[in-house]
């Protein structure tokens, strides 16, 4: 058995990859603006990319809020990714204290007003953090004891 990879000629990215009979890599058609390789080691898009027909490790990824730009060839933050999550975290946090904020709620006046500031906090996380590039650089607001 023989490994294989299939990847976009314009940039390098890896498609798909497996081992197969060199009989049947060599029979073949990979579709328009790709190519096959053959190959030696191990190779997924997480991984590898092609230049000139080579196999490149990549670098290691910085964090789960990266993509590769096969223009550039280095890893960049997802941004629009980690806004995503953080809303995700954050509408999360605000479902949980919506009972807080109905008029039946029986807790106080100041402490309801203070649930109410930290709802607020909660909703301006996406304007704070609008340029983050890893969810772990968020401060979320404590919610009021």
């Amino acid at each position: 058995m023989i490994k294989y990879i299939v990847y976009e000629i314009s940039s390098g990215r890896i498609i798909y990859w497996g081992e197969s009979t060199l009989s049947s890599v060599e029979a073949m058609n990979a579709d328009e603006g790709q190519e096959v390789l053959i190959i030696s080691e191990t190779a997924t898009p997480d991984t590898h990319y092609v230049l000139d027909k080579g196999l490149v490790a990549k670098p290691p990824k910085p964090t789960e809020h990266h993509k590769f730009n096969y223009d550039t060839k280095e890893w960049e933050a997802d941004k629009v990714r980690c806004l995503t999550l953080l809303r995700r975290e954050r509408d999360g946090l605000l479902f949980r204290c919506d009972w807080t904020q109905v008029a039946d709620c029986k807790l106080s006046d100041s402490k309801i007003a203070e649930w109410a500031s930290y709802r607020q906090e909660l909703r301006d996380l996406p304007e704070k953090y609008n340029n983050i590039e890893s969810l772990s650089e968020v401060i979320f607001p404590n919610p009021p004891a």
